[in-house]
Formats: C-alpha cells, sequence, structure tokens
C-alpha cells in the first residue's frame, strides 16, 4: 500500500503512473472534494487506457450483492472497468471482507475506486496495488492553503485569475467550505465578463458577500474600535450570533498573536492586520473580552433581552475594556 497524507503528491504519483488496474482509496471529509478527486482519478485512467466502462455505487442505496455482482459482470463495449464505490465507511465488516476478496479475483481487469469520510478496515496484505489519499487529519491551515489552491487552480483553467486579497477575503466570508466557495468563484467567472482578474471589487456583486458584510465589519469595528463600521439597522437573531461568533474568532486569534503562537487559521495579510490592531491592545483585554462575549451570548439564548440591548451592551462594555486595557495605560501589577 502507498499512502499520501498530501493531495498535490498523490496528484503527481497518479500521474506517473504506468499501470492503472489498482485500488485507489479517498478518505476526506468534504464531499465535493471527494468527488472531485474521484472525477480526477476516472480520468486519468480513462486517458491512459480508454477502453474503460464505469460503474458507480453507494453504500447508503446499493447492497453488497449488487456491487459484487458487477466484478463479475464486464460491458460489452469495454475490456475493462472502473467501479466507483462511494461512501465505503459505511459498509459493515462482514461485507468489507466479501468486497476486499472479490476485489483481489479481478486483478487484472478492474479498477476500484472507494470513497469514505471515515477511516475503513485495512486494505494490507492484498495482491493488488493499493494506493491511499488519507485527508482526514490535515491540518485546518493546510486545509485552508489546499481549497485556495484548488480554487485558483480551477480560475485558471478559465483563463483568469484572482487577486490574493480576493481569495483571502471570499474563504474569511464563506468559510473553509470547498463547494460553497467553488459555488461562489463560479459566479464571480460569471460576472467578470471578459475581464481576466477578479478583484475584492468583484467580490460586492456577490449576494452571499452583501448578506454577510454587514456582521464582518462590524465584526471588526466591536472588536478592535477600528477598521469596521457600526449597523445601519437593527441586527436580526442570526446576524447577532453571527457577530458574537465573528468576534470571538478574532479574540481568539489576538490571543495566540499575543502567545507568540502562529495561527494557522489566517491568512499571512490578515495575520498582519490582526498583529497592527492587537499590537495597541494588552493580552487582558483579550481574555476579558473573550469572556464577555460568552456571557453575552448565553444571555441572548435565554430570550429575555432585545438584540439591540444586547448589542448596545457588548459594545459599551468592549470600548470600555479597551480604554482600560491599551498598551499605553495599563498598569502591570508588579510581581513584588
Amino acid at each position: 500500500m502507498i499512502k499520501f497524507e498530501n493531495q498535490r503528491a498523490f496528484e503527481k504519483h497518479l500521474h506517473s503512473l504506468r499501470s492503472v488496474e489498482t485500488v485507489f482509496v479517498v478518505l476526506a471529509q468534504d464531499d465535493k472534494e471527494r468527488q472531485d478527486l474521484a472525477f480526477k482519478i476516472k480520468s486519468v485512467v480513462l486517458e491512459k487506457a480508454p477502453h474503460f466502462g464505469v460503474s458507480c455505487f453507494t453504500c447508503i442505496r446499493d447492497s453488497i450483492a449488487t456491487i459484487l455482482e458487477a466484478y463479475q459482470s464486464m460491458s460489452l463495449f469495454a475490456n475493462h472497468q472502473i467501479i466507483e464505490i462511494c461512501d465505503i465507511h459505511l459498509l459493515p465488516d462482514r461485507d468489507f471482507t466479501l468486497l476486499k476478496n472479490q476485489i483481489q479475483k479481478s486483478c487484472h481487469d478492474t479498477v476500484t475506486l472507494l470513497l469514505g469520510k471515515k477511516n475503513i478496515p485495512s486494505l494490507k496484505g492484498m495482491s493488488n496495488e493499493v494506493i491511499l489519499l488519507d485527508l482526514l487529519n490535515e491540518k485546518p491551515w493546510d486545509h485552508k492553503k489546499r481549497v485556495a489552491q484548488l480554487l485558483v487552480e480551477y480560475i485558471k483553467k478559465t483563463d483568469k485569475n484572482i487577486e490574493p486579497q480576493a481569495l483571502d477575503q471570499l474563504i474569511e466570508f464563506i468559510g473553509i467550505d470547498y463547494a460553497a466557495l467553488l459555488q461562489q468563484v463560479e459566479s464571480l467567472i460569471c460576472l467578470t465578463g471578459e475581464r481576466k482578474m477578479i478583484g475584492l471589487d468583484d467580490l460586492k456583486s456577490l449576494t452571499v458577500m452583501r448578506k454577510k458584510q454587514k456582521t464582518w465589519q462590524l465584526a471588526e469595528y466591536v472588536t478592535w474600535g477600528e477598521g469596521g463600521s457600526v449597523p445601519q439597522d437593527e441586527l436580526t437573531d442570526s446576524e447577532f450570533l453571527s457577530l458574537l461568533i465573528q468576534v470571538r474568532f478574532r479574540l481568539s486569534m489576538a490571543i495566540k498573536l499575543k502567545e507568540g503562537i502562529h495561527p494557522g487559521e489566517l491568512s499571512p495579510s490578515l495575520i498582519q492586520k490582526y498583529l497592527s490592531y492587537s499590537e495597541r491592545l494588552h493580552k487582558g483585554y483579550f481574555q476579558k473580552a473573550f469572556v464577555i462575549v460568552y456571557d453575552i451570548e448565553r444571555l441572548s439564548r435565554i430570550g429575555q433581552f432585545s438584540i439591540s440591548f444586547l448589542f448596545d451592551m457588548l459594545y459599551v462594555k468592549l470600548h470600555d475594556l479597551r480604554e482600560v486595557y491599551t498598551c499605553q495605560t495599563v498598569q502591570v501589577p508588579n510581581p513584588a
């Protein structure tokens, strides 16, 4: 078995294969990422040996008997076949053993592609060559970097490019959700028309960005006292909870920076921005602010106070806290 924990290394090895009659295993949490990787594998197999039939199954819908039957039947128009089995982590151990035995019997004419989002029983000891891409233990910052690279590659296929700052902000607004990000990238490709470069201003054309920008800009202002804007109208319940999440995220990143920890969740440009904001405030501000945000979120879930009142409480408490904990005025107790 050859195991990869890096997608780029896996794809490089995939393209270098002389024989594609093997077993490919892809383990990743994101459904869209698994689908895209499966498409890439099938594309390479069909490119190297075009006379392949393709059969797709899922362990949620198809029985083990149906899957095993596919190994024993061959299309009249193909000499070989690709059998793709999704949600392999849901296959019971007994059925997995049956599948493993069947794969070994069909090693000369079949490519097996197993896709799952959890660990599966071992394939060691099989006579077939097994190539495993395991992304389940990928670090958050590595995942973010990989998704960003996938988006850049997708955009370049359309003969366009995207400014790094625009990509950073898109990921910050949407989160590391490859399917959701890809959907917004496709919209940007259409919205920019003949232009080759996607920039920050283009993000304003996205409906999802306009909806999220309100709480994003407000979170900047509430957390740091600068860099954002105050709301022009009252927040909804969901917008207020989103605001609290975003403020809490910024506070936790600032604490890491104050402790000398490199936050892998942030792009280099955001690290520089957060550093410039956080260096003006003592670490105590971020620690105490974190508790304030938690307390206000707890009050919001009780439902006894209006969102307007809770926002004013949040804003005033953090504003007053910054007055005390600015690096120029904070009094650090003497250890003696």
